[in-house]
């Protein structure tokens, strides 16, 4: 949900303190437009119109996500001028209706904000003004109100007859259309139409930019949209482009608590989570939470989006308890603003069925996916993202329970879908493939999975290109399937290349080489070759080191493999040392009382007896 409005037109004549408020406002500059509208209102001046003065100072406060002290303003504002015209349907009260509509949309006061828009469409039929510029308006707090509920379809309906409007009255690339084209982004984005999205969004920057300039305050919101779009297609690093480049604009128009750089800061944990790089997510993911927790209540339904993915980075971080508390919230803020039938119900259930499935508990799991998945169905249909998304989990989850003819249909359906909607070159795509090799990988069925892999591989690299980072973690997916398989010679071979082709376009220690390494360190331990399979998982957890890794889980798997290699060698000072990082790794990772943290200690304390008994030269050969 967006709370921008369209610029103010500067008045001639004004008063010398109001003038000030228009420019500041039209420049961008709403604390200081708000600033002045504020001594503007205290000067208590007769000639001055206080109704109005209430109205601009409310969208300050709107412009700068201050919501309450807007909707109180707009609430005034109107019923001063009701008392000034003696009627509550006078054409005078148009304007005002419209911002407090939008204020009242702003703060979940659902019911306020439709009884006040139609109340202000029916001034303006009376009037016979239903194409007026305040129609437009009002027809874009009607798109806002239908996308709250996930009534997306109808939405657009109303954000094109207000863009419509608009570029009849104006022209389609004035400024006062960027906020209507804003909205009307947001919907293709709900509606996984990213092409519309990104249109939307880079015709609002070209508007921006011209007449404005390119770091105007309104540039942060596309920004962000375009960093959705990235983050969307899995191409992070242009995302995280765009997020900052909306911080910074953000941060600089509006101050640390605004909606924008909450989103912003999002985006950026987005890109953080996806590389892996966990504790940087999380502190970014807080920031966004900590902001939200300004602006909105508790109850607030915008409250189910940082805490929705603070649930995910939880499931990453095998955090199962905190997650769940996560993914019960969104469920409930879901249930108790829009009731069963809503995306954030839905995502809510997604969540939980997630945890479910990571646990083990696939029964249940499942349950949860199929209630997610009525909602969207019933929401958009089949062809939406989130549709195609369950479709591809419960595939996994009929794996896990052994049923893999249901898990093989479930996946080509989620293909099907995917192919439909995207012309065969969508990532997700891909992902569904690798899911099938892994299916015909358990059955046995060689050729089968190699065939999926390279289908797979093929989607990624021609979506991204050669050198793309996604590409290149597809190619470490291939060696993991050719270690699978026992054809070591040719996963070596390409993990080489993959390590010199990542340090030529990236550098030695990009988070790209992590697991070359660690694949480099399996293949050794297959040969036996334990020296060069130590210093593969070393130059690992170097790069790990560097990038303040969070992922304790692998990170314990690693320094276990290295105390086995170490014991093969009867090295056991190190052999002792790596049980005992292992085991703290751990603990990080799960739960103290955990059946992982248990078999790691056992293992350490029988590697610490042997330790003790045997009698060993200071030995470190490896350079650790």
């Amino acid at each position: 949900m967006r709370i921008n409005f369209d610029q103010m037109e500067v008045e001639e004549g004004l008063h010398p303190l109001v003038e000030q408020a228009e420019k500041a406002g039209e420049n961008g500059l709403y604390r200081e437009a708000l600033e002045h509208y504020e001594r503007a209102l205290e000067t208590r001046r007769s000639d001055l119109d206080s109704s109005s003065l209430l109205r601009h100072k409310g969208r300050m406060h709107l412009k700068l996500c201050e919501l309450t002290p807007a909707y109180d303003c707009f609430k005034q504002s109107l019923a001063v001028k009701e008392a000034e015209v003696g009627s509550d349907q006078h054409r005078a009260l148009v304007p005002i209706l419209c911002d407090f509509g939008r204020a009242a949309i702003a703060l979940a006061k659902y019911k306020e904000g439709l009884e006040v828009s139609e109340k202000c469409l029916e001034i303006l039929r009376g009037n016979q003004e239903e194409l007026s510029l305040d129609a437009a308006r009002t027809f874009l707090n009607f798109a806002i109100l239908e996308q709250q509920h996930s009534r997306e379809s109808k939405a657009l309906e109303f954000a094109n007859k207000a863009i419509e409007i608009n570029s009849k009255q104006l022209s389609e690339d004035h400024f006062d259309n960027v906020d209507a084209y804003g909205v009307r982004a947001d919907i293709y984005f709900s509606l996984c139409k990213n092409e519309e999205a990104k249109s939307d969004c880079e015709r609002s920057l070209k508007i921006i930019d011209s007449s404005k300039g390119k770091d105007f305050a309104e540039n942060a919101r596309f920004y962000n949209g375009i960093g959705n779009l990235h983050a969307r297609t899995l191409k992070f690093d242009e995302a995280l482009v765009a997020y900052n480049k909306s911080l910074e604009i953000a941060l600089k128009s509006f101050g640390q608590n605004h909606i924008e750089v909450a989103e912003s800061y999002s985006g950026i944990a987005i890109t953080y989570l996806a590389s892996e790089q966990l504790k940087k997510a999380e502190k970014n993911f807080q920031l966004t939470l900590d902001i939200y927790e300004k602006i909105f209540e508790s109850t607030h339904p915008m409250m189910y989006s940082p805490i929705l993915w603070l649930g995910n980075l939880y499931t990453s971080q095998k955090k199962f308890k905190k997650a769940k508390q996560s993914f019960e919230i969104v469920l409930e803020l879901g249930r108790n603003n829009f009731g069963e039938k809503h995306s954030i119900t839905a995502s809510g259930y997604m969540g939980l069925a997630e945890i479910m499935a990571e646990k083990g508990n696939y029964t249940r799991s499942l349950d949860s996916y199929q209630r997610a998945l009525a909602i969207y169905l019933d929401l958009y249909g089949e062809q939406h993202k989130c549709v195609q998304e369950i479709y591809s989990d419960l595939g996994s989850v009929h794996q896990r329970l052994g049923d893999y003819e249901k898990a093989i249909q479930v996946l080509n359906k989620a293909i099907e879908l995917c192919k439909m909607g995207h012309k065969g070159e969508d990532p997700d795509i891909a992902v569904n493939y690798r899911k099938l090799a892994d299916i015909y990988h358990s059955l046995e069925d060689h050729d089968k999975l190699l065939e999926y892999e390279k289908k797979a591989h093929q989607v990624i690299k021609k979506f991204y290109g050669k050198s793309h980072e996604n590409t290149i973690e597809s190619y470490q997916e291939s060696i993991y399937w050719y270690t699978q398989i026992g054809l070591n010679d040719k996963a070596l071979k390409k993990a080489n290349k993959i390590l010199e082709l990542v340090v030529k376009a990236y550098g030695k220690d990009h988070r790209l080489n992590i697991r070359t390494y660690e694949l480099i360190g399996d293949l050794k331990q297959e040969e036996r070759n334990y020296t060069e399979s130590v210093q593969a998982y070393m130059q690992s957890l170097k790069i790990r080191d560097k990038m303040q890794d969070q992922d304790f889980e692998q990170i314990g798997k690693l320094y276990l493999i290295l105390s086995d290699s170490f014991t093969k060698q009867n090295d056991w000072r190190n052999a002792h040392r790596f049980a005992h990082k292992s085991y703290q790794s751990q603990i990080l990772a799960f739960e103290k009382d955990a059946p992982e943290v248990f078999e790691v200690g056992r293992y350490a304390e029988i590697v610490e007896k042997q330790a003790a008994r045997v009698k060993y030269e200071p030995f470190d050969s490896h350079g650790i």
